[in-house]
């Protein structure tokens, strides 16, 4: 079955900050989905992008990196990464050496933890209202982009989109994204996003025609920002 939406991972952290020709930092919020619904390849992949994102950090460049787990108001405080790159320089960049390593670290202790407990559902709306904070936090006149990496599937206990009427065709899932992305105030301007789908169990199971209403759901809920670069492929 396919998935409905499909971006090469190993090639996104390059394609995102490619024109490394820029004056102002760039501040970057990735989502990582840390479900028990995510194969464990796919895990694996979302944080090799996240590392390939630290590598190509330049100076002043900030990462945050947010897990999207069960329920982003009570389990995701504290389990933010936050990671901005040195800006005083020392011999042969060895402040950046540091710095790469200890991000590394830490990106390689939140991989650890959600395949020893991954969350058993999946706020991405909750995770997305973060990710909005965030970066409505970083300098105004910062280069700002939104990395999301999951299957899109929600299941917070409100939603449940492998089964919901809702989300049985495109049509229905298109007004319930407008209504949703309404009460959550979800418009980012001038931001820079980049949705990736990545392996996942429950997709498995989900029909072709409720495949194509995810896919209308998201670009309809992300259709609203401006200046938006949205890649989304899919059946």
């Amino acid at each position: 079955m396919k998935q409905i939406m499909r971006i090469p991972l190993m090639g996104l952290a390059l394609a995102v900050l490619a024109g490394c020709q820029r004056t102002p930092p760039t501040d970057t919020v990735a989502l990582v989905d840390v479900t028990q619904s995510i194969e464990r390849d796919g895990t694996l992949d979302e944080f090799k992008v996240v590392d390939d994102l630290v590598d190509r950090m330049q100076r002043g460049d900030s990462l945050t990196v947010i897990p999207i787990t069960g329920n982003a108001m009570s389990e995701t405080p504290g389990h933010i990464l936050r990671f901005t790159a040195p800006t005083e320089r020392q011999a042969y960049d060895y402040d950046l050496v540091t710095f790469r390593e200890q991000a590394h670290q830490s990106i390689q202790a939140m991989q650890n933890a959600a395949f020893v407990s991954p969350s058993k559902h999946t706020d991405i709306l909750g995770a997305l209202d973060v990710a909005k904070q965030e970066l409505e936090a970083s300098p105004p006149r910062d280069m700002k982009q939104l990395i999301v990496m999951s299957d899109f599937v929600e299941d917070d206990g409100a939603y449940r989109f492998t089964v919901d009427k809702a989300l049985a065709d495109s049509a229905v899932a298109q007004k319930l994204a407008g209504r949703l992305q309404a009460e959550h105030a979800f418009d980012l301007r001038n931001i820079h996003v980049s949705l990736s789908a990545i392996q996942s169990k429950d997709l498995r199971s989900i029909c072709p025609e409720r495949q194509r209403a995810l896919r209308e759901f998201w670009k309809r809920y992300f259709g609203p920002i401006s200046n938006a670069e949205i890649r989304i492929t899919g059946s």
